[in-house]
């Protein structure tokens, strides 16, 4: 369990530190980091596009 949470954290700061996002509102990085939780940690995450 501990392993996969330094790896999880791991890859959360690789996103936030990732330069190839150019978007200033850091929509690629949320998107990412919504990504890492929905495949490592099974977090469901309602988001407002697919609500529509």
């Amino acid at each position: 369990m501990e392993s996969r949470a330094v790896r999880t954290l791991e890859a959360i700061r690789c996103i936030l530190e990732n330069d190839k996002f150019s978007d200033p509102e850091c929509f690629e990085r949320i998107d990412s980091l919504v990504m890492l939780f929905f495949k490592e940690l099974d977090v469901k995450i309602n988001r407002h596009n697919e609500l529509d």
